[in-house]
């Protein structure tokens, strides 16, 4: 919000870097909320920096379970921080890769702010997991419509001798 005024104090008045603008406004949220909020504890910060309503990881917590959210994170993880590994603010939305430290091996995490009005309306963590290894089907390998399925070499079926 301040950046955005001071921007229209500027003489900035062109949509785009209005845009610019609010993408600089959120990004700055974002970096307050993980390096004050999250590694420090500054949860007096969380009035100023979120919604009445915000969510946490879909579920409507407001802005004193957000608090105790993260009082807890902290309190069950001893040396807890966030290091930003990098950060994309994209319209109402910033997100961004983090590395999370404090109990066992660093925990690479995806999150997802949505903004309104500058104010962190919800807020998304997820770890990164590896997408799980499953079977690869080939178009060439689907039968056509109307035609039967022939058996994979090695899928049961042995391949006839010539």
């Amino acid at each position: 919000m301040a950046l955005t005024l001071l921007g229209l104090a500027a003489g900035w008045s062109d949509g785009a870097v209005a845009q610019d603008v609010d993408r600089l406004e959120n990004r700055l949220v974002f970096a307050v909320l993980v390096d004050q909020v999250f590694n420090h504890g500054a949860l007096d910060l969380v009035d100023d920096l979120t919604t009445p309503d915000v969510s946490s990881d879909g579920r409507p917590v407001g802005r004193e379970g957000f608090k105790a959210m993260v009082e807890r994170l902290r309190r069950a993880t001893p040396g807890f921080a966030l290091e930003v590994d990098r950060v994309a603010p994209w319209r109402d939305r910033v997100i961004a890769r983090v590395i999370q430290t404090g109990r066992g091996d660093p925990e690479r995490r995806t999150v997802l702010l949505e903004m309104q009005n500058g104010l962190v309306r919800a807020y998304w963590s997820r770890p990164d997991r590896p997408a799980a290894p499953g079977p690869l089907v080939r178009i060439n390998d689907r039968p056509e419509p109307g035609a039967a399925a022939s058996p994979r070499p090695g899928a049961g079926a042995s391949a006839s001798a010539p």
